[in-house]
């Protein structure tokens, strides 16, 4: 597997922030830029799945899935797109208590499970690729930490960068 990391400190206690992050109702906030087109149900826990809505860079819906929960150390997300034939991804989410009284810190690490096909990909370019992953488990986790201090916000509220660098306003999409 392919890995990138990224780090950040968020002001809020260590259980709060993982009650939060894992919670895939969440995930709009902070996760992918991608409303739930199938949403979980029941509690959180190992084996939960959830659907993402397709985004230009998905291009069609995600299957989720919770691999790992261990409250309050960390979680496992992972795209279920045809196991074992097609590249995918894997968030791993870690949380510490900080340095500081009441802050928490987040390690996000972002890999890739390549498909067999993706042996080019290995040999290729493997350090262009993770740079690629440690700049996107980065502002995964910096967006995760601005998702816990803004967590009493209402969401249309909440700005967000876009690819392009410009601020955009997030909502609910009506229907």
């Amino acid at each position: 597997m392919i890995e990138g990391t990224g780090e950040a400190v968020a002001t809020v206690e260590v259980a709060a922030a993982f009650a939060f992050l894992a919670d895939p109702h969440n995930s709009t906030r902070w996760f992918a830029g991608a409303d739930l087109a199938l949403p979980p149900e029941g509690p959180l826990r190992e084996g939960l799945t959830w659907r993402l809505e397709k985004t230009a860079g998905t291009r069609h819906v995600l299957p989720m899935r919770m691999t790992v929960y261990e409250p309050p150390a960390r979680f496992v997300w992972e795209t279920q797109l045809l196991p074992g034939l097609a590249t995918n991804n894997v968030w791993e989410l870690r949380f510490q208590a900080g340095d500081e009284a009441g802050t928490t810190r987040l390690q996000m690490f972002f890999r890739l499970r390549l498909s067999p096909a993706g042996w080019l990909t290995r040999v290729i370019a493997p350090q262009s690729l993770r740079r690629t992953l440690d700049t996107q488990a980065q502002a995964a986790v910096d967006r995760a930490a601005a998702a816990l201090a803004n967590r009493g916000r209402s969401r249309k509220h909440e700005r967000r960068d876009t690819p392009g660098g410009k601020s955009s306003a997030r909502g609910r999409k009506r229907r």
